[in-house]
């Protein structure tokens, strides 16, 4: 677990330090469909916030990423924006969908709107780190 991702305003990056482990060696076979080598492939993002939550991610979920710089049109992931908090960094999980002059992040919640990224900003100041491939969730005893 690498740390926070939000689904509502951006979180500033993660501190690198802050890691738990989380076995994921079942969910190898689910990034590609056969199973990888190393462990690094997929990391896990605890979600703060409520943008997400009519595709049934919810505030304290761990997301599951595999890792990656492209996704699929529409995919769920991890979107980083690199100069963000004075360089910093900034990451949201949100739907992303690459248009022709724009990419539009969108959420998953009436209550929040989408935003739309010129492309030659996009292509500037942001990179996606991953797509989710699976939510785990801890009910309370």
């Amino acid at each position: 677990m690498l740390g926070p991702i939000a689904a509502g305003a951006p979180l500033d990056v993660f501190d690198s330090g802050d890691v738990e482990l989380l076995e994921v060696d079942a969910l190898n076979p689910a990034l590609t469909g056969k199973r990888r080598s190393s462990q690094r492939d997929a990391f896990a993002l605890r979600v703060r916030g409520d943008s997400m939550t009519e595709d049934g991610i919810l505030d304290g979920d761990c997301a599951i990423i595999a890792a990656g710089p492209t996704v699929a049109q529409g995919a769920i992931a991890v979107a980083l924006h690199l100069r963000a908090n004075g360089g910093r960094g900034e990451v949201t999980l949100k739907h992303v969908f690459v248009e022709t002059d724009a990419v539009r992040l969108q959420p998953a919640n009436p209550a929040f709107r989408a935003r739309t990224i010129p492309r030659e900003e996009w292509d500037r100041e942001w990179r996606v780190q991953g797509a989710l491939v699976e939510v785990r969730r801890r009910y309370p005893h």
